[in-house]
C-alpha cells in the first residue's frame, strides 16, 4: 500500500512540474525567478565538481589520514597505560625500600637491645658473684 501512495505522490509531481513548466513557456513568466536561478546555479556548480574532482585521491587520503589518527590514538593509549604501570611500580618500589629500612632500623634496635641486656646481665651476675663471695 506504501508503495502505490509513493507513486502516486511521484505522478502527481511530475504532472504538477509538466503543468507548470507548460504554463511558463505559456506565460513567459517564471515563478520565484531569482531563488530558481540562484538553485540552478548551485547544482551546476555541484554537478561540475562532482564529475572532475579525482575521487580515488580523495578517498586515499580520507584513508590515510584515518590510519595515521588511528596509529596516534593507538600509540598515546599505549603511552597512557605505560606511565600508569610505571606509577603503580614505582609505589611498590618504594614500599619495598620503606618496609626493608623499618625492618633494617627495628632489627639494628633489636640487637641494640640485646647487647644491653646482656651487658645488664653481665654486670648483674658480677653482683651477684661479689656478693657471693662476701
Amino acid at each position: 500500500m506504501a508503495y502505490l501512495i509513493a507513486i502516486a505522490i511521484s505522478f502527481l509531481l511530475l504532472g504538477g512540474f509538466l503543468a507548470l513548466t507548460r504554463f511558463e513557456t505559456g506565460r513567459g513568466v517564471r515563478f520565484f525567478g531569482s531563488i530558481r536561478t540562484r538553485f540552478d546555479t548551485g547544482v551546476e556548480r555541484t554537478s561540475f565538481i562532482i564529475r572532475h574532482v579525482d575521487w580515488s585521491a580523495v578517498l586515499a587520503t580520507l584513508v590515510r589520514t584515518a590510519a595515521a589518527r588511528i596509529v596516534h590514538d593507538i600509540a598515546h593509549a599505549s603511552l597512557i597505560a605505560v606511565r600508569i604501570i610505571e606509577r603503580l611500580l614505582t609505589r611498590v618500589v618504594k614500599y619495598l625500600r620503606s618496609s626493608r629500612q623499618q625492618a633494617a632500623a627495628t632489627s639494628d634496635r633489636k640487637k641494640f637491645d640485646l647487647r644491653a641486656s646482656l651487658a645488664q646481665l653481665r654486670q648483674t651476675l658480677k653482683k651477684a658473684k661479689e656478693e657471693a663471695e662476701v
